[in-house]
């Protein structure tokens, strides 16, 4: 029997290849494919847990820094068993060792799936009183085609002739031809041939019908729950790596509205990297706002001001710089933020085909250049003495500035919050 972590994908590989055939697999061939079943499962499931670091910021040279928590996030997300999501659920919080308390429970949730996999099966094949019917069913149901009986090999009712079948099945027991006369093995093999009761699963795709139903509603469970556990996860995150609650914002914050998520072409390689975690989960949060998203890498401080003026933005996200003097945005600061903003607008304007001069004609005229709700500074002293006037600047009254006072380390989140009255 292969592992319980990669028994219902064999099992269903199983099925879908006596599907297509009306001949079952001989033990070479079914042994042949669980090993190419199992190494691509098991390719699939290392390059799932690689993706899961990654998204939390691991790189491959960075792996000894995870914790326990991590690889078990990860190990769990990437199990391909059905039973693991609604197993590990339960086993959660429960007191329990996790990693045995999933495997008994999931051990608990396949055995139902094949006893009606078997009653499904010898419901197809319809003799109530075939002694090897049943034992046919369990080799199908079980995925172990190598068992040692003459239900489960192949060419017992293929058109082959008897001697053909008997030589298959003492085959399937283990035994050559020549070793098998004489033996318990051959006179249950002959007996089989014999009365003709070994027969092909003709019918199994009747079977899979049965299970479709089932399967895609297991999936579906699956899939929501870590839908849910992802976000349970995240929010985590955005706590620790951000400083944001997300559930103190309502989920159509964003409606209609666009959100900006901007790195600074100022940043070094090194300082790149370190906030791109953050841009990450800056981008997770303004989707689950309802924001459409706009992501901007390696910009300007002109991307930000373009970004704040834009009438269809809500909310801005900007990982950069400021000067050492208090808060800015790069190198612009004090009266030089409004007269950047104004021609940030112009250049909108421009954009929707305004001339040069009309254009900054009415920026000039319009008493507020952004329409922003949120914006977030991730730069050093975003909150420095004085940054009221810009944080006032950049956001509308009712909206939210989170900037940080003095050096803001890669280990480190805004930690000021300031509400525009």
């Amino acid at each position: 029997m292969k592992s319980n972590k990669i028994a219902f994908l064999f099992f269903f590989l199983l099925l879908s290849s006596l599907a297509s055939s009306a001949t079952l697999l001989s033990g070479k061939e079914w042994s042949e494919l669980n090993s190419t079943a199992s190494k691509e499962a098991a390719d699939k499931a290392n390059t799932c847990i690689g993706s899961c670091y990654e998204s939390m910021g691991i790189s491959q040279s960075e792996r000894y820094k995870l914790t326990v928590a991590q690889i078990s996030y990860c190990s769990y997300k990437c199990d391909p068993r059905p039973c693991v999501s609604s197993c590990l659920s339960q086993c959660m919080g429960s007191g329990e060792n996790t990693a045995e308390c999933v495997n008994e429970c999931c051990g608990k949730a396949e055995a139902p799936a094949r006893d009606v996999c078997k009653a499904v099966c010898e419901g197809i094949e319809g003799d109530a009183y075939d002694r090897f019917l049943d034992q046919k069913c369990y080799c199908v149901c079980s995925g172990d085609l190598t068992a040692k009986n003459g239900a489960c090999v192949e060419g017992a009712s293929d058109g082959g002739s008897r001697k053909e079948c008997i030589a298959n099945c003492c085959a399937g027991m283990g035994y050559s031809e020549s070793a098998c006369r004489g033996t318990a093995a051959f006179d249950e093999c002959f007996e089989t041939c014999d009365s003709g009761t070994e027969r092909p699963l003709v019918s199994i795709s009747s079977l899979l019908g049965k299970f479709a139903g089932e399967l895609k509603t297991i999936r579906a469970i699956s899939n929501a729950y870590w839908d849910a556990l992802d976000d349970m996860f995240q929010k985590e995150r955005l706590k620790d790596f951000l400083g944001l609650n997300l559930d103190d914002f309502s989920s159509d914050t964003g409606k209609g509205k666009i959100a900006y998520v901007i790195r600074s072409s100022e940043l070094s390689k090194r300082e790149a990297t370190s906030v791109g975690t953050k841009a990450n989960l800056m981008v997770y949060f303004f989707k689950k706002l309802g924001y459409e998203m706009r992501y901007v890498d390696r910009e300007n401080e002109t991307a930000v001001f373009d970004a704040i003026t834009n009438p269809s933005a809500g909310a801005v996200a900007y990982f950069g710089h400021s000067t050492m003097d208090g808060a800015s945005i790069e190198s612009v600061q004090g009266d030089d933020i409004g007269l950047q903003l104004v021609d940030a607008r112009a250049r909108w304007h421009v954009k929707q085909g305004l001339s040069q001069k009309e254009a900054a004609l009415k920026a000039k005229q319009e008493e507020n250049s952004t329409n922003l709700l949120f914006f977030y500074s991730h730069t050093c002293h975003s909150a420095d003495k004085g940054f009221e006037q810009l944080a006032d600047s950049i956001i509308l009254p009712g909206g939210v500035y989170y900037g940080h006072e003095g050096i803001l380390w890669s280990f480190e989140h805004c930690d000021v919050e300031h509400f525009r009255r």
